[in-house]
């Protein structure tokens, strides 16, 4: 091979990273071992969108929601009766956690970047 080729599948599957969980209403919810690059595309879209301090509309907070959780787990999320407040207080978690797992491992967001600012 090309010294300008590299496997990324290999190095993923060489992270050997553990997922994020939460439990609610009794049950446990794994998500993504780390961040899924399209939130913080959405997140910065919506930014430029609604502004700094702006209400991300619910449509915009399930989409992050789904490409956080995936469908089968969202399902079984709002399937316990879960709030729109709730739903959006669990991203951003989610988000803070997967910031602090960047900081601990030196791939932290600029100072600039508010990881909590989804709400």
């Amino acid at each position: 091979m090309s010294e300008r080729y590299r496997d990324f599948d290999a190095w993923e599957a060489e992270r050997k990273q553990e997922p994020l969980r939460f439990r609610f209403h009794g049950q446990e919810f794994d998500l993504p071992p780390s961040l899924p690059a399209i939130i913080p595309i959405r997140a910065m879209r919506l930014q430029k969108q609604v502004g700094a301090d702006g209400d991300v509309p619910e449509g915009e907070l399930m989409e992050l929601a789904l490409s956080l959780f995936g469908e089968e787990q969202l399902e079984r999320l709002l399937e316990t009766g879960v709030g729109m407040d709730t739903l959006g207080e669990i991203v951003q978690w989610a988000v803070a956690e997967y910031g602090a797992g960047a900081a601990e491992q030196g791939n932290a967001p600029g100072p600039d970047t508010d990881p909590g600012q989804i709400s």
